[in-house]
């Protein structure tokens, strides 16, 4: 009696996974995917060949992309590190969704991934930093509590 391939979720996630672009190695219940480039790159036509909106694309300069590389290999804190990776994925032709998606090491809004493009565009390097006042506000704040009242807050 033969046996037959009964196919499982991962023999499902792998094929979608192919399909998709991905180059993927699957063995039992590991997946790996390794790096996904955009239909464009791959040659592969989505939908008839049709795209449903405008690509987003992003031109560097040799010097621009070199302190993008630098920033995004050299950063301090990891949130700049993932702004210049997100940014030079898109100048590579990524697009915004797959970068948003899947590019990034959490998945993150197509909306927020066109805005750092847009940012950095619009003001350069000095955009991929957190601007002034965004983020949580103080709750109390020491400096500013009366100190005859004794309670701790401020009237």
């Amino acid at each position: 009696m033969e046996r037959t391939h009964v196919p499982t979720v991962w023999d499902k996630v792998i094929r979608r996974a192919i399909a998709r672009g991905l180059a993927a190695v699957g063995r039992e219940r590991r997946l790996m995917v390794f790096d996904k480039l955009p239909a464009c790159m791959m040659g592969v036509a989505r939908r008839e060949g049709t795209h449903m909106c405008r690509t987003r694309t992003l031109s560097l300069t040799p010097a621009r992309r070199r302190s993008l590389i630098r920033v995004r290999d050299h950063a301090p804190t990891p949130y700049l590190r993932e702004r210049s990776a997100a940014l030079l994925k898109v100048a590579d032709g990524w697009t915004l969704k797959d970068v948003a998606a899947i590019g990034l090491l959490a998945p993150r809004s197509t909306n927020t991934v066109a805005g750092w493009v847009t940012r950095y565009e619009r003001d350069g390097l000095r955009s991929l930093r957190i601007r002034p006042g965004r983020g949580r506000k103080p709750a109390f704040s020491p400096l500013r509590a009366d100190p005859g009242s004794g309670t701790g807050r401020t009237p």
